[in-house]
């Protein structure tokens, strides 16, 4: 039975965090996210912050504030820390693209250019996009 990645051509990224900011480059050149399901296993706020890049970066930030900021649920939240970001907000079916290329980290502030590290196992991410 083929998995939804085979039938809709997207591509699967997961993450799970390692103590830092995890900064991720996915891809370069234009790239659309199609969805994002997201897990704060922890009962402080996280930030899964979204990066138009060509740049890959191990040290987080990418050089550029992030394009996109999203805060993860808490997990005392009633809904277990999941964040679902679909809908009116992410899927639908254009995706939301990125011109220069595409590259993710987590951190534990809200402002767009913080680096600030997270520990391991505090977040999961799963992300389709071509």
């Amino acid at each position: 039975m083929p998995n939804f990645s085979q039938v809709s051509g997207l591509t699967p990224f997961t993450l799970v965090s390692v103590a830092g900011a995890n900064p991720n480059f996915l891809q370069v050149g234009t790239t659309q996210v199609f969805l994002i399901h997201a897990a704060n296993l922890t009962n402080s706020p996280r930030f899964l912050k979204l990066y138009d890049t060509a740049v890959a970066s191990t040290s987080g930030y990418f050089g550029q504030s992030a394009v996109q900021n999203f805060a993860l649920t808490l997990a005392s939240s009633g809904s277990g820390g999941v964040t679902v970001i679909s809908g009116s907000g992410l899927q639908h079916k254009a995706g939301v693209q990125f011109q220069n290329g595409l590259a993710l980290q987590l951190t534990a502030n809200l402002a767009l250019a913080d680096q600030s590290g997270i520990s391991a196992g505090d977040c999961a991410v799963n992300l389709w996009f071509r």
